[in-house]
Formats: C-alpha cells, structure tokens, sequence
C-alpha cells in the first residue's frame, strides 16, 4: 500500500497580550505527526518477527519451551527509524481474555517490557484470546490477531492387557493420557498384527472364539498427532 507523505510539521506558537503592551511569552514548538493510516502486529519466532495481523496464531503449552512471546506493533506510514514522516509509534495493547494470556505487569499495573523493549505476553491456560493494538493518536487504527491456545497430548501409557476368547474389554479404561488437560484427548486404535482373532472399535477390543493362546498387537495414537504407543492383548481359550 502507498501512502501519501505527509512531513511532520514544528509549529512555533507565541502568546502576545492583547492590550498594546507588546508583552508576549517565549515561544514553544508544537510537531504535529501524520495520521495513522494502519497498524500491524508482529511475533517473535526463533529469532524471525513475522505479521501477526488478522490471522489466527496456535500456541501449544506442552511443546512451547516457556510459555510467553514477545510482541511488536508497527503503525504507518513508516520508513524507517526517525523519519520525519513516520506517524507516531506509540499503541494501546488490550488481551480480550486475560485468564488465557495477558500482558506482564508490574504491581503498580504497569506493562513490564523485554530487553528489546518489546510487549511480552505470557500465557496461563488453554482458551481462545483476540490480541488488539490500537494507535494512540486517536485515529481509531487498529490490528487485531486471534490466539489459540492449546495441550496437545505428550504420552500415552498402557500396559499389555489379558482377555478370554469371545469377551470384550474397553481399553479406553485402562489407557493414560498426558497431560490429563489436554485440550483433545480423543484416540485412534488400530490392530497392527493379528486380526485375525479380534476386532477394535473406538477402543472396544472384542475377542474371537480362540481354541489356543493367540496375541493381539494394537496401535494407540492420539488424534492430535501428539504421541502414539503399541501394546499387546493376550486372548485365551
């Protein structure tokens, strides 16, 4: 997008009394910026900052390393560092739900910044939170970013289980999901070998008429692509 350049304009004011005394105060400078013409959000990720604005960003607590990012906003026109034709820099930052994620602050409720003197968000729980900068120059220009938060499943623990020929067990009973929070916890189960003497259905593993010990080996994954593990099931006459 082109912008027109709009040159940030000192003003020198003087106030002169007007009963002919020709008494006036020193002069003051007034600079008045161009107008925002739009705002952007920007994350930091592995050392890249990439445009956040009006798009949905996925935050997964069990694989992040910490659980903050640190935010930049950029309003226009800009071109570069102290350009006489830059609008002024200065935003509001708001969280929608701040139990989700909210911005660090101080005891006095002042925003805490990073070294690079950028806005950190941390992020407390899973939810859905929208991200709002908004210029301070009264323009109304603001950007706006969603934030998914979610746990994606890490482990899955089973141990080999023993059924008798013809009966069922549900294996969903007998499985643990970690974390026990996360956000889908839903599982795929597939006989890897020796289906020829069972079925499994939604974790409902049935067992055939068997006359000797058969083993059943079954594949367990979660849904969410998270963690995956294989057991075996004994079925005896």
């Amino acid at each position: 997008m082109a912008f027109g350049r709009c040159l940030s304009i000192y003003i020198a004011i003087t106030a002169t009394a007007a009963d002919g005394s020709s008494v006036s105060s020193e002069a003051f400078e007034v600079t008045v910026y161009p107008v925002a013409q739009s705002v952007q959000i920007y994350t930091e990720q592995n050392g890249r900052w990439l445009n956040r604005s009006n798009t949905t960003f996925q935050w997964d607590m069990s694989t992040a390393l910490q659980n903050t990012m640190n935010l930049d906003a950029r309003v226009f026109p800009r071109y570069g560092e102290g350009s006489e034709f830059d609008a002024i820099q200065s935003v509001t930052w708001k969280s929608s739900a701040p139990k989700v994620a909210d911005f660090r602050k101080d005891v006095n409720g002042n925003c805490i910044l990073s070294d690079d003197g950028n806005m950190i968000l941390d992020v407390y729980k899973t939810g859905t939170t929208t991200i709002t900068v908004t210029a301070a120059d009264g323009s109304g220009q603001k950007a706006t970013f969603k934030l998914n938060v979610i746990k994606t499943v890490t482990s899955l623990t089973i141990a080999n289980q023993t059924v008798l020929s013809g009966k069922s067990i549900n294996l969903n009973k007998v499985i643990t999901i970690n974390p026990n929070d996360a956000t889908n916890k839903k599982l795929t189960w597939t006989i890897i070998s020796g289906s020829e003497y069972a079925t499994i259905s939604n974790g409902n593993f049935k067992a055939k008429k068997v006359t000797e010990t058969k083993t059943v080996e079954v594949k367990v994954a979660s849904q969410d692509g998270g963690a995956s593990t294989t057991f075996y099931v004994t079925i005896t006459p």
